[in-house]
């Protein structure tokens, strides 16, 4: 609940703020953005346009796309000659120079193809690769110390796949697989 007290302060605050202002406290009439009595402002710089690169170009179903980046913002794109809506316009291309004439922000310019950087690394950049592991019978060596069990383990498992693409086989053709053949009782 609101007292006297509490609706009167906020009420003062503002007469006095007030009545300083009309005892003689004035606002300063230099601004701080304005240059010093005396002094010309500084020209202000025009901003440059961004560097553009034409990093590429490709054809895909008839249509060319360039590759245009800006490295200072990290953008590229992929643009056609002639599309509205991009923030780069296409206006001609040329791939005798090979040349690229554009339109960005409001400013024509014709840009070079990009050379590629490639270059060979210096020797000892990788690390040597390890020799690979064989064992004595030129067989990689298995983990567990027992190379006859793998061979057999192995061979259990080709078994297997055999199997089961016999029986797939019949599954899906019954009349071109043979029956199994069943021992004959011998005659007399």
């Amino acid at each position: 609940m609101p007292t006297a007290l509490t609706r009167f302060f906020p009420v003062l605050a503002m007469l006095t703020s007030g009545v300083s202002i009309a005892q003689g406290v004035t606002i300063t009439s230099r601004s701080p953005f304005l240059p010093a009595a005396g002094q010309e402002a500084a020209p202000t710089e025009m901003q440059q346009p961004s560097k553009i690169e034409w990093c590429g170009v490709m054809e895909i179903n008839g249509e060319l796309f360039f590759g245009l980046s800006e490295p200072e913002k990290q953008r590229s794109a992929w643009v056609k000659q002639d599309e509205a809506g991009q923030s780069y316009f296409v206006r001609s291309y040329s791939p005798a120079g090979p040349t690229l004439t554009i339109e960005h922000q409001g400013r024509n310019q014709t840009l070079r193809l990009k050379e590629p950087k490639v270059g060979a690394l210096p020797p000892g950049s990788f690390p040597a690769m390890p020799a690979p592991m064989i064992g004595n019978n030129g067989v990689p060596p298995s983990f567990n110390g027992q190379e006859g069990d793998e061979a057999k383990r192995l061979a259990a498992v080709a078994a297997e796949v055999r199997r089961r693409r016999e029986q797939r086989a019949a599954a899906i053709n019954p009349e071109s697989t043979p029956a199994p053949q069943q021992a004959q009782p011998k005659q007399p």
